[in-house]
């Protein structure tokens, strides 16, 4: 089997608009899941299933606070950031949205 571009294997992993979406929000600190629901204006159903996704590649990991499950990026999550941000200058730059 052919090996797959660093690049694409990331793309693969953090790519989906749901993924990108947690990763943004979490960036700003722990959230608990009913928070991210609010702010990545997505379903449960999606949340959930992209939060599980994160946390199996450990982009993000799950703690119990207060009886709430609390979502935090971990250090692998935490090496996106720059990464992002560079997109975001990139798309503001050439005016993509």
């Amino acid at each position: 089997m052919a090996e797959i571009c660093p690049i694409v294997g990331s793309i693969r992993i953090i790519g989906t608009k749901p993924r990108l979406t947690i990763i943004r929000y979490l960036s700003e600190g722990n959230k608990c899941f009913n928070d991210l629901k609010r702010v990545c204006k997505i379903s449960s159903k999606t949340l959930s299933q992209n939060l599980k996704y994160l946390i199996k590649v450990k982009i993000v990991a799950v703690k119990k606070e207060k009886n709430k499950h609390v979502y935090f990026l971990t250090k692998k999550g935490e090496e996106i950031l720059p990464i992002l941000e560079m997109f975001g200058k990139w798309g503001k730059k050439w005016k993509v949205c």
